[in-house]
């Protein structure tokens, strides 16, 4: 896991731009993802009930959702192996 990304938890939030930046992809693909996955969308939180409000995520719950994402591939690759 990226080391600066971690040291991150120390924050509990992260704007959806810096999120985006760490993960390497673009604001865009990070919405979608929020959308087609429940898990990742927990994580978020809107400032506002605006359009336009700011959106941050919880650190911790993005950690704990790549290591997530880590082991279900690791599971997946064993399976496959059969």
């Amino acid at each position: 896991m990226n080391t600066e990304f971690s040291q991150l938890s120390q924050k509990y939030l992260i704007s959806q731009k810096d999120l985006a930046r760490k993960l390497g992809m673009s604001v865009d693909a990070l919405r979608k993802l929020q959308k087609i996955d429940p898990v990742f969308a927990q994580a978020m939180i809107k400032m506002g009930s605006t359009r336009q409000a700011a959106v941050f995520y919880i650190v911790a719950e993005i950690l704990k959702w790549i290591e997530s994402k880590k082991t279900q591939n690791v599971f997946n690759q064993a399976i496959e192996c059969k």
